[in-house]
């Protein structure tokens, strides 16, 4: 038990602790995202103290009035058994209050009309954005119950920490929330000296970059990348070619195709690449995708694909994860061929909508999509929390100066038409 990764949850739903004790809703209990486990204040008490955890708790005394410490615990019982959920079962989730409202109608132009459809005519479907977690193969789990809640602190060491908003511009980023944590990066990996043949130069390549790269503002060093070559370059995307989104909205909250544009545009601007965001697509969300899918998008480069999803579906957004994503590479025959073609981004689309629910909601939701599409164009984690690429929003509204330089660097590398 890592009680350094251990977060406070206020549960949404009625639970089990890992003692057998019941939790009902609305209580405060821990949640150990390693072993996916719900803990009792009881417990934490005991694990923070080095006492053993009992099989099954007595009866609680009244503490009504009273913080839980030390003094007011039970003696210790037996230990724990290896499994402390044997036998038990998830509660259900509550009714979806709109699970009988219907999904707002979508603009006309340019998102009513998908990118590419399956011309077998069978495109993956999915359940309406506020219907997704009533039908069948949808089922919700204990950890989607209590993933977006309120936190609060019991003096026990977190990996995810609040803090002051920063950069300064606009409504601050701290909310009643909590805290959210992004998942790693995907990792970029192509194949070198692969005899895949690369698909001819898109009509909209130039020979030199389509846009100006920014100028040097910083001299920090709080930034790191995914990939660099041999000289310590990073690995980025051609300058010389657009980056082309597809989206996924099926799953999508409201106002989700603005804060992807809005996102893309702020990431363009940082690094000089052209990201566009060419409109909807009906590919299923996965970070398993070909870099080249002709039956979808003909004979290029695939698109990068953003899109709202659940933990349900993709599980590296199970836990507190928020979203996740990354670049994949073309196949190489050297270190000076290196560079990002396509990618994914997978946004966890019930954890926006608790988070636009806040009242600055819009704010964080954005910054977060932000840091998604920095990993796309090869940023990695960094230590700084002053920094968007930090692992965890603790109140960042915008790049800071270490997000601003790395994004420089990567949107500085060579055209790769030739």
């Amino acid at each position: 038990m890592e009680l350094d990764k251990v977060e406070l949850l206020w549960l949404e739903v009625s639970a089990q602790c890992g003692c057998g004790e019941p939790l009902a809703r609305g209580e405060q209990v821990g949640f150990e995202p390693t072993a996916k486990e719900l803990l009792c204040l009881w417990c934490l008490a005991d694990l923070r103290a080095g006492r053993p955890r009992p099989a099954r708790r007595a009866p609680r005394p009244d503490t009504s009035g009273a913080v839980a410490g030390a003094a007011a615990l039970p003696a210790p019982a037996p230990s724990m058994p290896s499994d402390p959920w044997a036998g038990t079962s998830v509660p259900a989730m509550p009714a979806d209050p709109w699970a009988a409202s219907p999904a707002p109608a979508m603009p006309e132009d340019p998102w009513a009309r998908p990118v590419a459809q399956d011309p077998a005519g069978s495109p993956t479907a999915y359940l309406p954005p506020r219907q997704r977690r009533s039908g069948p193969g949808t089922a919700s789990t204990l950890i989607v119950a209590v993933l977006l809640v309120a936190l609060a602190v019991l003096g026990i060491p977190r990996l995810i920490a609040r803090g002051a908003a920063v950069n300064g511009t606009g409504p601050g980023a701290q909310s009643a929330f909590g805290d959210i944590a992004m998942g790693a990066p995907i990792t970029p990996v192509a194949p070198s000296g692969s005899g895949l043949a690369e698909p001819p130069v898109p009509a909209d390549a130039r020979s030199t970059r389509l846009s100006p790269s920014p100028t040097k503002r910083s001299s920090s060093t709080a930034y790191t990348f995914l990939r660099t070559t041999a000289s310590g370059l990073p690995v980025a995307f051609d300058p010389c070619r657009p980056i082309h989104l597809v989206v996924n909205t099926d799953e999508s909250p409201r106002g989700g195709e603005e804060l992807i544009k809005e996102a893309a545009a702020e990431v363009s601007a940082a690094t000089g690449l052209v990201l566009t965001v060419d409109g909807r697509t009906t590919e299923a969300p996965t970070i398993s995708r070909p870099s080249i899918d002709e039956k979808l998008y003909g004979n290029r480069w695939a698109p990068v694909l953003v899109a709202w999803t659940h933990d349900s579906a993709n599980a590296e957004l199970v836990g507190p994860v928020v979203g996740i994503g990354g670049p994949a590479m073309a196949p190489y025959r050297s270190a000076a061929d290196m560079h990002y073609v396509t990618g994914t981004v997978l946004l966890d689309a019930p954890a926006f909508d608790h988070i636009l629910d806040e009242p600055d909601g819009r704010v964080i939701a954005r910054s977060i999509v932000m840091h998604e599409l920095g990993h796309l164009v090869g940023l990695g984690h960094v230590a700084d929390q002053r920094q968007l690429m930090f692992a965890s929003m603790v109140g960042q509204t915008g790049f800071g100066d270490g997000d601003l330089e790395g994004l420089r660097q990567v949107g500085s590398g060579p055209c790769f038409n030739g």
